[in-house]
């Protein structure tokens, strides 16, 4: 308040007051009188007033404080914050603005610290009338920003991976401008054809996030999405190959294979022939194969080329004569069977047989092969056959005791041997069937009746006469050469039924492997009984010869 000198008594001075230059803060500040009353009665007119400045006034700045408050928000790549700070200590008509706060750093955190960033005081001094104090707010919160990572379709032929050309995509989110996302890529969750749409397409998580936080400033969502891989081709062709028959299809060649993914392999490879028999230009077909993809071969979509030059060679056959000795029986015939090398698997030799070079008695006689079948469903062409003689062979003289009997008549007539080739009508040889006869030893009956006559290319023979007894046994052997074919591999099979076409009788059987008509009739059968012996080859050629069996007369 301003001093007063000079009121006189009885007077007085009211209202006394004095004010700086201007409102600012500073030393030296000019202060002035600003107001007073002259209480005199007379309007103060009583006195001449001197006002007296003062140049020693101060003004101090005033404490203002700006305070940080608690702000949460999702990470953007930034440090600001949307919250204004708080202002405490503004004075008369200034004000603050441009309040704002930042966090200490922009990664995703809590109980991260803002500060004060901004502010503008507006009092006319630049702000130099307050004494500004900015407090920190250590509860600030900035949450992970969503980001979704989505992978896209795609379509391959099956390759043995699960790479995928494709590249993901952000479906949600973005990244934001200082930060950068780098090493996109996806995969097939499996290397397998699965049918269109059946294979998954997933983020490879193996990208890089660079946010300056290791990638924790984002939180990250990788979605999948449908895709296809398909089938891929694969070619197996045969090969030739070339083998002696042996009974099978089976061939050692290995198939060859085209189009086999990396990390898969063939195995069991093998291939077949059509048919087991000896042939050229055989087909070989692809017979066996796995696939070993680890999807039970369903990754591939198979073709497999069969080969047209395959080949399978005639087996070689040994057929050896071996040793035999028997007595004269006025045939070639030998008991004993050809021993056999070289048949294969699933092959069978039957009929076989063995003759000598001639009836007659003799020691060193060669023995041939006469007749086999080989049973190998090609009749016998899967076999080089080779047969070999043997020539320690033996036929003993036979004993010859002529008895009459009352049984029957043996027959002292010299029997003779036709044998001559026989020509077609038509002029070119024909093969054919020759009948010979020989007298059979007791107790066989023989009645030789005429000669042979020809008919049709054939020999046909009159009936041969056999007596038999009643309720007596009587056998008789067809002698070995009563047929003899003009082609000596000709296979030649006797078969006997009664003249009339009918089978034969009871007491009457023909056993073929022995060539043996028996004969036992019973008592009250007597007569004259005709029977056709039949011999065939197996070029329908044929010729028959007739014993006509008389009974009790």
């Amino acid at each position: 308040m301003p001093t007063v000198a000079g009121v006189q008594t009885g007077d007085t001075i009211s209202g006394l007051s004095e004010a700086y230059s201007d409102k600012n803060a500073a030393t030296d500040k000019t202060l002035t009188v600003s107001a007073y009353t002259i209480n005199d009665g007379n309007f103060g007119n009583n006195y001449s007033v001197t006002t007296v400045a003062n140049s020693a006034g101060v003004i101090t700045k005033a404490p203002l404080t700006i305070t940080a408050v608690t702000n949460t928000k999702v990470y953007d790549g930034s440090v600001t914050a949307s919250v204004p700070p708080t202002v405490a200590g503004i004075k008369g008509v200034d004000t603050v603005t441009g309040l704002a706060e930042v966090y200490d750093g922009k990664n995703a955190a809590t109980d991260k610290t803002l500060s004060v960033s901004a502010y503008t005081i507006n009092d006319d001094n630049f702000g130099n009338n307050y004494s500004v104090t900015t407090v920190t707010n250590s509860n600030g919160v900035i949450t992970k920003a969503p980001l979704t990572i989505t992978a896209v379709t795609d379509s391959r032929q099956y390759n043995g991976t699960i790479t995928s050309s494709g590249t993901p995509i952000i479906t949600t989110g973005t990244i934001f401008s200082t930060d950068s996302l780098s090493g996109l890529s996806q995969s097939f969750a499996s290397k397998n054809a699965l049918g269109t749409g059946g294979s998954t397409l997933a983020v490879v998580p193996s990208y890089t996030l660079n946010d300056g936080n290791s990638g924790g400033n984002y939180n990250v969502t990788l979605t999948s999405v449908n895709g296809t891989i398909t089938k891929a081709p694969l070619t197996i062709t045969a090969v030739t190959n070339t083998k002696v028959y042996d009974g099978s299809v089976t061939a050692s060649a290995m198939p060859t294979v085209a189009g086999v993914q990396t990390g898969d392999t063939i195995s069991g490879l093998s291939e077949a022939y059509s048919d087991k028999n000896a042939a050229t230009d055989k087909t070989l077909t692809v017979s066996a194969y796995t696939i070993n993809d680890g999807n039970f071969g369903n990754n591939y979509s198979v073709t497999t080329v069969a080969n047209s030059a395959g080949v399978i060679t005639k087996a070689p056959l040994t057929i050896t004569a071996v040793t035999n000795t028997k007595v004269y029986d006025g045939s070639v015939t030998a008991s004993a069977m050809p021993t056999v090398a070289g048949v294969q698997t699933g092959d069978t030799i039957s009929g076989l047989s063995e003759a000598y070079s001639d009836k007659n008695a003799a020691t060193d006689k060669t023995l041939t092969v006469s007749a086999y079948t080989i049973n190998d469903g090609n009749f016998g062409n899967n076999y080089s056959v080779t047969t070999v003689a043997n020539s320690v062979g033996v036929i003993t003289k036979a004993p010859l005791t002529i008895t009459e009997e009352t049984a029957g008549v043996i027959s002292t007539v010299p029997l003779t041997v036709a044998k001559e080739q026989i020509p077609d009508p038509a002029g070119s040889p024909l093969p054919v069937v020759m009948f010979s006869a020989f007298p059979a030893t007791p107790p066989r009956l023989i009645t030789l009746r005429d000669v042979p006559s020809l008919t049709g290319g054939f020999i046909d023979v009159k009936p041969l006469v056999i007596t038999a007894a009643e309720a007596r046994m009587l056998i008789y052997q067809v002698p070995q050469d009563t047929f003899i074919h003009s082609n000596p591999e000709a296979i030649i099979q006797l078969t006997v039924r009664m003249a009339d076409g009918s089978p034969l009788p009871a007491w009457m059987s023909f056993d073929p492997i022995n060539k043996e008509v028996s004969c036992n009739p019973p008592k009250g059968i007597k007569g004259e009984f005709h029977v056709i012996v039949m011999a065939k080859d197996q070029y329908s050629g044929k010729a028959q010869t007739e014993l006509k069996i008389l009974v009790g007369t």
